[in-house]
């Protein structure tokens, strides 16, 4: 519910910025557009969670250091799928099928294309 509900307010939102815009060009001075009807950018910001231009210098470096937690964390599942793949090439060279190296590795199917498809761009992208 949570979800469909963004979702609509999302759509809601800019349904309602481009009528208030319509309005504006049609009639500058109509009374809507006075005495707080139209969306604010500030009122976009506290309520939708943007990117706010007014934080403390303690939340920002709070800020910085989660998302450098999580760039750390990706880069680390990304290194640790990127082995299993590799795992499960190097087992299948040996002769072995692809469902057995998957078991032994521990990887689903879909996760070894998917990672497979990664790595493989991945390294295209580097040698370029």
């Amino acid at each position: 519910m949570n979800s469909i509900e963004a979702g609509a307010r999302g759509v809601l939102l800019s349904r309602i910025k481009s009528l208030t815009e319509a309005l504006r060009s049609a009639d500058p001075a109509h009374q809507l557009l006075r005495g707080g009807w139209a969306v604010s950018a500030s009122t976009m910001k506290a309520k939708f969670n943007l990117p706010a231009t007014n934080l403390s210098d303690t939340e920002r470096l709070r800020l910085a250091a989660k998302r450098e937690n999580r760039r750390a964390m990706m880069q680390a599942n990304q290194e640790f799928r990127f082995g299993q793949v590799l795992a499960v090439r190097a087992i299948k060279k040996s002769g072995v099928s692809t469902v057995a190296a998957l078991k032994a590795v521990g990887i689903s199917r879909s996760g070894y294309c998917d990672w497979g498809i990664k790595l493989d761009a991945n390294f295209r992208a580097e040698e370029l």
